[in-house]
């Protein structure tokens, strides 16, 4: 997660407010963040058993789609046993995907602008895979705690907008036994 000062972001791309969210996202990686900071997360049990199910050739499995990062106030610690969220306070689309199929990794990119989400605490975020968070086909892949150093996210403030990348790196352990 990285945050930048809307102030300084306004002083060094004058077109701030016309260009799109994915210009924005490209714009922000030249610029030094006012504070980064990341943190290591747990898949979710309900996507560990998705991806049982995908090898599974008695069972006919839907495809998930990453298509939201969700956030949630609450900060008890991750656990292999989580299934999603333990209080989701708010939820956006992705606005980029990288797919790189060739280091085994998929991340998902979401811009949160300076007057988004403002007010609410930002303790946990997710990938999942449904626009509703009350959608029974709602699952997300991952739960990981957003230990802000500078207290940004807790509440989130309208001084700063933040880009949240979420990456999934898939490596095989497998063995024959």
């Amino acid at each position: 997660m990285a945050t930048y000062a809307i102030e300084t972001i306004r002083e060094l791309i004058p077109d701030w407010d016309r260009i799109s969210q994915l210009e924005r996202i490209a714009a922000l990686e030249d610029l030094e963040p006012a504070s980064e900071f990341s943190t290591h997360n747990v898949s979710t049990s309900a996507y560990r058993e998705y991806l049982a199910q995908l090898h599974n050739p008695e069972v006919n499995s839907q495809s998930v789609t990453w298509t939201h990062l969700a956030f949630g106030d609450d900060g008890t610690a991750e656990s292999l046993g989580d299934e999603h969220l333990i209080n989701e306070v708010y939820r956006d689309a992705i606005d980029d995907h990288v797919d790189n199929s060739a280091d085994n990794e998929y991340a998902a990119v979401l811009l949160i602008g300076s007057d988004e989400a403002v007010g609410l605490s930002l303790k946990e975020a997710a990938l999942v895979s449904e626009a509703d968070p009350s959608n029974s086909d709602d699952i997300a892949a991952n739960r990981a705690l957003l230990d802000d150093p500078d207290n940004r996210l807790n509440p989130k403030d309208s001084d700063h907008a933040v880009t949240v990348r979420i990456e999934l790196s898939y490596l095989d352990n497998s063995e024959v036994v």
